[in-house]
């Protein structure tokens, strides 16, 4: 059975046949591995392709910011940029996340409408764990989430734990997490798994003392923080898609 390319093989074939689709795609797509490219010995036609996307590169690392910047002028600046190089909106942070998905977090309402109007096709574009900007409005604006979904959002596309945008509703610690990361929210501490099975001992004693009690307890809180750290770590809850789909049908 023949070896498949490695990817150092293929970026090679791609540079030597000057196939500047594939390579203006893998900038899109937030490859950094053109940076240090031996330009000795490749096609003229080549050679501009990787100028133009060092700049085209330059370009989308710094939208990317502006749009989570907090800066008033922020949203018209962004606006301004994908009008004029429409290969803005299909860019990708190094998460996978499109202008989209970070106007969505931003809470950029302005912009949000904007690209889901005149770039409809950004509203189909998925993160690295499969999400799209939908999953991300249901994780931090009901009103984002109308609005996308207002302008044609699936609401049955599945992210890669198979959850579907409305599951984020009630589950917000995903996208939380992610505000966080990028400094559009606050620090919230998570449930240690430590915390847990300290819990989970305590749980277990007063079973053996034959303890119960119809007030909350320490035993309550450590089911609930197991739920908790279930959900933030994508684990399947029994009842999760129950609840997602009467939360769906609650949305519509």
């Amino acid at each position: 059975m023949p070896l498949l390319p490695s990817p150092d093989n293929y970026l090679k074939k791609i540079l030597e046949d000057g196939r500047e689709d594939i390579l203006e795609q893998l900038v899109l797509d937030g490859f950094d591995g053109l940076d240090n490219v031996d330009k000795e010995g490749l096609p003229e036609i080549t050679k501009a392709a990787l100028d133009r996307f060092a700049s085209l590169k330059e370009t989308i690392a710094s939208t990317m910011k502006t749009v989570i910047s907090k800066d008033k002028d922020s949203e018209a600046e962004v606006q301004e940029a994908v009008d004029a190089q429409p290969l803005l909106a299909r860019a990708k942070d190094e998460a996978g996340r499109s202008l989209l998905h970070r106007a969505v977090l931003a809470g950029a309402s302005g912009l949000v409408e904007h690209l889901a109007t005149k770039f409809q096709e950004t509203l189909k574009m998925r993160d690295n764990c499969n999400r799209t900007p939908l999953h991300y409005a249901w994780g931090t604006s009901s009103e984002l989430a109308e609005l996308l979904i207002s302008k044609g959002a699936s609401t049955k596309a599945r992210d890669a734990m198979k959850k579907k945008p409305v599951y984020y509703k009630n589950n917000k610690s995903d996208i939380k997490a992610i505000l966080v990361s990028l400094g559009l929210g606050s620090f919230v501490p998570e449930v240690t798994i430590g915390e847990i099975e300290q819990g989970q001992m305590k749980q277990e004693e007063g079973q053996q003392q034959g303890t119960t009690s119809a007030e909350p307890t320490a035993d309550t809180t450590a089911e609930e923080q197991e739920h908790h750290l279930a959900t933030v770590m994508g684990a399947d809850v029994s009842t999760e898609e129950s609840q997602e789909d009467q939360t769906e049908k609650d949305a519509a």
